[in-house]
Protein backbone atom coordinates (compact mmCIF):
# COMPACT_ATOMS: atom_id res chain seq x y z
CA UNK A 1 0.00 0.00 0.00
CA UNK A 2 2.97 2.26 0.58
CA UNK A 3 3.92 2.20 -3.11
CA UNK A 4 0.36 3.13 -4.06
CA UNK A 5 0.38 6.15 -1.73
CA UNK A 6 3.78 7.21 -3.04
CA UNK A 7 2.58 6.89 -6.64
CA UNK A 8 -0.58 8.86 -5.88
CA UNK A 9 1.48 11.70 -4.42
CA UNK A 10 3.61 12.09 -7.57
CA UNK A 11 3.39 15.33 -9.55
CA UNK A 12 1.40 15.56 -12.80
CA UNK A 13 2.71 18.81 -14.23
CA UNK A 14 3.85 17.42 -17.58
CA UNK A 15 2.63 14.64 -19.82
CA UNK A 16 5.74 12.60 -19.01
CA UNK A 17 5.09 12.93 -15.28
CA UNK A 18 1.44 11.94 -15.78
CA UNK A 19 2.48 8.80 -17.68
CA UNK A 20 5.09 7.97 -15.05
CA UNK A 21 2.51 8.40 -12.28
CA UNK A 22 0.00 6.25 -14.16
CA UNK A 23 2.56 3.46 -14.62
CA UNK A 24 3.54 3.63 -10.95
CA UNK A 25 -0.10 3.41 -9.83
CA UNK A 26 -0.77 0.46 -12.14
CA UNK A 27 2.33 -1.37 -10.86
CA UNK A 28 1.36 -0.72 -7.23
CA UNK A 29 -2.16 -1.95 -7.96
CA UNK A 30 -0.83 -5.13 -9.58
CA UNK A 31 1.45 -5.73 -6.61
CA UNK A 32 -1.47 -5.34 -4.20
CA UNK A 33 -3.57 -7.75 -6.28
CA UNK A 34 -0.76 -10.32 -6.24
CA UNK A 35 -0.46 -9.98 -2.47
CA UNK A 36 -4.21 -10.40 -1.96
CA UNK A 37 -4.30 -13.49 -4.19
CA UNK A 38 -1.42 -15.09 -2.29
CA UNK A 39 -2.82 -14.12 1.12
CA UNK A 40 -6.41 -15.20 0.35
CA UNK A 41 -6.12 -18.72 1.80
CA UNK A 42 -4.35 -17.41 4.88
CA UNK A 43 -7.06 -14.79 5.44
CA UNK A 44 -9.82 -17.37 4.99
CA UNK A 45 -8.07 -19.75 7.41
CA UNK A 46 -7.86 -16.99 10.03
CA UNK A 47 -11.57 -16.30 9.60
CA UNK A 48 -12.37 -19.99 10.05
CA UNK A 49 -10.18 -20.21 13.15
CA UNK A 50 -11.92 -17.18 14.64
CA UNK A 51 -15.33 -18.64 13.81
CA UNK A 52 -14.35 -21.96 15.41
CA UNK A 53 -13.22 -20.07 18.51
CA UNK A 54 -16.55 -18.23 18.70
CA UNK A 55 -18.55 -21.44 18.45
CA UNK A 56 -16.23 -23.64 20.56
CA UNK A 57 -18.31 -23.11 23.69
CA UNK A 58 -21.69 -22.86 21.94
CA UNK A 59 -23.26 -25.79 23.84
CA UNK A 60 -22.15 -24.40 27.19
CA UNK A 61 -23.50 -20.93 26.33
CA UNK A 62 -26.77 -22.37 25.02
CA UNK A 63 -27.29 -24.47 28.19
CA UNK A 64 -26.57 -21.46 30.41
CA UNK A 65 -29.08 -19.31 28.49
CA UNK A 66 -31.74 -22.04 28.68
CA UNK A 67 -31.27 -22.60 32.42
CA UNK A 68 -31.41 -18.90 33.25
CA UNK A 69 -34.52 -18.24 31.16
Amino acid sequence: MDKFNTASAMHEDTREEMLKKDRAIKEASKELDRFNKKAYTYIQARKLMKQAEYYKNWDQIFETETVNA
